[in-house]
């Protein structure tokens, strides 16, 4: 048998679970934009040289 009405406890816990998946939501797609962003980046070489060490170092004799 099903109730129709939702407990208080329910409510709350459906509105924090509601506010959680969205705020999942949203760090999964930043984080996938950012990826993106990044790796466009680094694509151009003054960004690269400025951003990655190993590029910096590439040719200069180790002490």
């Amino acid at each position: 048998m099903r109730r129709t009405e939702e407990s208080a406890y329910e409510k709350r816990f459906t509105c924090l679970a509601r506010r959680v998946e969205t705020c999942l939501v949203v760090a999964i797609v930043a984080g996938w934009v950012l990826l993106i962003v990044s790796q466009a980046l680094l694509t151009y070489e003054p960004v690269r040289y400025w951003l990655v060490e190993t590029v910096r170092m590439e040719g200069v004799a180790s002490p």
